[in-house]
């Protein structure tokens, strides 16, 4: 990673999904919870679905933490991993995926930042519904997950599938 002038670190936290769609939202209620502390550094961003014209925060960024849904089963946990670029984005309807962004900002501006990917367990996808007892329990651990990755105290290995911390 590089520093910037007076030694800090960029970071960058992206939660997505579609709010009018139950568990679909987690993303983006992890961020706004994570919004809602003192997260000194981070720039926070709560989208719908990750797109080409985020590239150029990527690319200007020296960590990067995306949050979003996963279609689990009952009992799930959420799960942290590292995003190198060089995977496949999962197929949970959004256009493109962390990998995807990844290796775009490389492509156009020469930078890939250390990426970590955040995942809620998700159940539900109901239009109008509210998110899960499931999802909610994962919210919890996303927000605990993301503030120890912004914190550095969080370091799992790229074959780290979560932890619980509840």
């Amino acid at each position: 990673m590089t520093r910037r002038a007076g030694g800090d670190f960029m970071d960058l936290v992206i939660g997505y999904g579609n709010d009018l769609r139950g568990d679909d939202a987690a993303g983006r209620l992890v961020v706004g919870r994570v919004a809602g502390r003192a997260v000194a550094g981070a720039e926070i961003l709560s989208v719908h679905q990750l797109t080409p014209e985020l590239a150029t925060q990527v690319a200007g960024a020296d960590r990067i933490v995306f949050v979003d849904a996963y279609v689990a089963t009952p009992g799930d946990i959420t799960r942290v991993e590292r995003v190198t670029g060089d995977g496949v984005d999962p197929p949970l309807g959004h256009v493109g995926g962390p990998h995807s962004l990844l290796r775009l900002s490389e492509t156009l501006y020469g930078r890939r930042p250390d990426a970590w990917m955040v995942m809620v367990p998700a159940l539900g996808f109901d239009f109008g519904a509210d998110p899960s007892s499931t999802t909610l329990a994962g919210i919890a651990d996303a927000v605990a997950h993301v503030e120890g990755l912004l914190a550095g105290s969080l370091a799992p290995s790229e074959e780290t599938q979560g932890v619980c911390t509840r």
